[in-house]
């Protein structure tokens, strides 16, 4: 037994749970920053020759999702660092990355899985046939990729609440 009265076992089951989803959060906010970044569609004119093409740079919301995924990632890549090195005495530093971790996860997610409306320009002409791959479709798993390091930084507050819940009784 600990100290509080916790078995050794299980507050290292609570830590391990924690460190698993700031992984996962690592993995997924990287999966994401890197699919939006490598997103680009080519824009064909009416007669069907290449005029250009559009990216997720093109799209300052876009730009925004990419970054707070890179930064959220960078910042569970620290809070790991301090929760294994420093424990209780980083306490304060790590609750404050995972406050802005949520909020950077929180406020890109959106903004990808709205990537069919902003970059839609109206239904098909009639005889016209969408292209395969536009940029929407490419930014899709991109927004699917940013729900995760949401899920697991929410996931991760609900397991430090429950194990701050159980050192109470």
């Amino acid at each position: 037994m600990g100290g509080d009265g916790r078995s050794s076992g299980e507050r290292g089951a609570w830590e391990a749970a924690s460190l698993v989803f700031r992984i996962a959060t690592v993995g997924l906010s990287l999966a994401s920053a890197i699919m939006t970044a490598a997103s680009t569609q080519c824009v064909l004119r009416d007669d069907g020759s290449a005029a250009g093409t559009v990216s997720y740079g093109d799209y300052g919301s876009f730009k925004y999702s990419a970054l707070a995924d890179l930064l959220s990632a960078v910042l569970q890549m620290v809070a790991i660092f301090l929760e294994v090195v420093g424990k209780e005495k980083w306490a304060g530093a790590v609750e404050l990355i995972d406050k802005l971790v949520l909020a950077l996860t929180s406020t890109s997610a959106p903004l990808l899985l709205a990537a069919d409306d902003i970059t839609s320009c109206g239904g098909p002409r009639r005889g016209a046939r969408r292209q395969a791959r536009g940029l929407d479709d490419k930014l899709r798993p991109a927004a699917y990729a940013s729900l995760g390091p949401l899920a697991s930084t929410a996931a991760n507050e609900i397991v430090k609440k429950l194990r701050r819940h159980k050192k109470q009784f």
